[in-house]
């Protein structure tokens, strides 16, 4: 078997303040260098307990974006992620067909990330959602990968009454 590079980026969820680029800008100029056969994306308050799921992941279809927990078509969270209170959010179900995932942790295959760009006009919440998208339009999947994992921050619902929220939700 070949062996797969895979890197993992942690993502502290903000924005540049130095130079006032947002996240999706960060992510297409780090992904425009990258030479690994998956990006993985985690928040810096993502955690996980497994220890062989990098190698997991490298036996994943390259055909799918994957991430622990997501939402379907009937707005079931799907996958499952410890919070910090210690109580699991999401029904565990590995593979499973999602439209979008969260963005605490989202892997990405070279043959997606190479030919999709983020949309650098969502600045903040809803990047990884959108990303989804763009490359479940061009015919690749999107899907859940079950890992034993935590979300140390609020929750995944998030604070949808912040205004960064509200004004990347509106664009």
């Amino acid at each position: 078997m070949v062996d797969r590079v895979v890197e993992v980026v942690v993502v502290y969820n903000e924005r540049d303040t130095a130079t006032g680029r947002s996240l999706p800008a960060i992510f297409n100029e780090h992904k425009a260098g990258a030479a690994a056969d998956w990006l993985v994306f985690c928040h810096e308050d993502f955690v996980v307990f497994d220890d062989d799921w990098i190698e997991r992941l490298t036996r994943l279809s390259e055909g799918a974006c994957y991430g622990p927990i997501g939402v379907d078509r009937s707005g079931r969270f799907l996958g499952r992620i410890m919070q910090t209170d210690g109580t699991c959010i999401g029904q565990p179900e590995d593979g499973a067909d999602v439209v979008g995932l969260d963005e605490q942790c989202l892997i990405v295959p070279r043959p997606i990330y190479s030919t999709v760009d983020f949309d650098e006009r969502f600045a903040f919440d809803l990047y990884a959602h959108d990303y989804c998208l763009t490359p479940a339009r061009a015919g690749f999947r999107v899907k859940t990968f079950q890992m034993n994992c935590q979300h140390r921050s609020k929750s995944v619902a998030g604070d949808t009454t912040r205004l960064s929220y509200l004004e990347a939700k509106r664009t």
